[in-house]
């Protein structure tokens, strides 16, 4: 296993979900090949994104889904129990990516002391 395929894999590991309907099934294959396939950065920043820290802190993290459209559909992250909401209204893993891509691009992340 190559240095970078070793984080990418210990994060989609995490990944823990109930039993499933088709639609969330396939929704919950495109976020692991997501996180699986993704460059040196994004693993740090999903698991931030769940969890809070870039670093493995918990040992799961908790999938559940939603049927949210339109401007409502996103991924919803509660940090505090390492949990994501996904919607599963997805047509294909490339519109899954892009989405994905366009909220881990995003500084969410930047936190201001005031």
């Amino acid at each position: 296993m190559s240095p970078k395929e070793q984080p990418n894999k210990k994060a989609a590991d995490m990944l823990q979900k109930d039993a499933l309907y088709q639609k969330e099934q396939t929704t919950f294959n495109y976020l692991q090949r997501y996180i699986k396939n993704a460059d040196q950065h994004k693993p740090q920043k999903f698991l931030r994104f769940c969890t809070g820290p870039s670093v493995l802190c918990t040992e799961q993290i908790k999938v559940t889904f939603n049927a949210e459209t339109g401007f409502g559909r996103r991924p919803v992250a509660h940090t505090c129990g390492a949990i994501i909401d996904v919607p599963y209204i997805y047509s294909s893993s490339p519109e899954f990516r892009a989405e994905f891509d366009s909220i881990l691009a995003n500084n969410f992340l930047l936190m201001d002391i005031i």
